[in-house]
């Protein structure tokens, strides 16, 4: 007991016997065993994360702001891929359930609401980052793409596009579903409707094949607004395959900001959206020994915000960086599972098109 008592830092022994117990211990190459104290503390001090790929780059920035918060607060990071696989994902919830994480975050999930939220049901504390659910199923943290999508369109018209097709991404994506619905919205107040609407994969790959179907689908269309980036920069690639110049021919808009964006000739339009601050929660945790507790939250958005830049881009707005930050923390590490629902996420229009 003695011994247990001076390798945890509680005292309980003279300075002699201290320094012996911590002398041999070092000789050993003792190591305290986490797992055992999580049985007692009731805690891993472990966070699960969960990425649809790792390969795509909007979600480093992401990752590195989870790590940076995690760390700050005691915490360790477990990062799974999905590799946009929902069955794996179902998987990959349950391993870290097995694992005894004490909370687990879940980007952009792709499993239907039913079979998500029956596998996030054991976990203590759940955030979903972009996605909806219940408040007694998970806190969420959502982007406003719907009015994002509705400032993409907004900027297009101004510019005089009328004929105007969609790049939607995965069927599945909460995300490019609050964006169809921008898109159509907005669409029609212009009088207008869209050209085509094409689903793919979130890739370079999968926005190249859907372009090259809308191109030959829809002659003469003179703007694609695509799910993301990647699917902007292989729309890119399928326009230039085809011998139509961009902007001059057709205007091109993705969603994200990732860095190769303004490393495009021409740069690439896109929506910003504040990635770091999807990860990053710098708030004190809560002492490993206090239960979590539960508490609900009223839903609240923030407005997605636009600004037509070239070819600068706009600085975050840092009061409401900081409110996101705390309130996904506090959800995930101080009061357990509950409703928070936020859209501290600016979407800002930048680039030439």
């Amino acid at each position: 007991m003695t011994v247990s008592r001076v390798l945890n830092d509680r005292g309980g022994a003279s300075a002699e016997t201290s320094q012996r117990i911590i002398l041999a211990a070092s000789e050993l190459n003792y190591r305290p065993n986490p797992f055992a104290r999580g049985l007692r503390s009731d805690r891993s001090k472990a966070i699960g994360l969960l990425v649809p790929d790792i390969t795509n780059p909007f979600f480093p920035e992401v990752i590195r702001g989870a790590e940076d918060a995690a760390s700050a607060a005691g915490y360790n990071l477990l990062l799974s891929n999905v590799v946009e696989n929902s069955k794996r994902e179902e998987e990959l919830i349950e391993t870290l359930l097995r694992h005894r994480v004490d909370g687990i975050i879940v980007c952009s999930p792709r499993l239907p609401d039913a079979a998500l939220h029956k596998a996030l049901a054991p976990h203590r504390a759940v955030v979903l980052i972009n996605r909806e659910a219940p408040n007694e199923v998970a806190g969420t943290i959502v982007t406003d793409y719907e009015t994002g999508a509705s400032r993409a369109i907004d900027h297009l018209v101004e510019r005089g596009r009328r004929k105007i097709a969609i790049i939607a991404g995965p069927r599945s994506s909460f995300g490019g579903k609050s964006r169809l619905v921008g898109f159509r919205k907005t669409l029609a107040v212009h009088g207008l409707k869209a050209q085509g609407i094409v689903y793919c994969d979130p890739t370079a790959a999968g926005g190249q094949t859907a372009a090259t179907q809308l191109l030959a689908e829809a002659p003469g269309v003179d703007a694609l607004v695509c799910y993301n980036d990647l699917n902007a920069i292989g729309a890119m690639k399928a326009c230039r395959a085809a011998g139509i110049s961009i902007p001059a021919q057709i205007a091109l808009i993705g969603f994200d900001d990732i860095p190769t964006a303004e490393l495009l000739s021409p740069a690439l339009t896109t929506l910003r959206v504040q990635k770091r601050e999807m990860g990053r929660k710098p708030c004190v945790c809560c002492s490993a020994a206090s239960p979590p507790e539960t508490v609900s939250t009223a839903s609240s958005s923030c407005p997605s915000s636009s600004s037509a830049k070239q070819p600068e881009r706009p600085e975050h707005d840092a009061e409401k960086c900081e409110r996101f930050s705390d309130d996904i923390m506090l959800q995930l590490l101080k009061f357990g599972t509950g409703g928070i629902s936020d859209g501290y996420q600016q979407s800002a229009v930048t680039g030439p098109a």
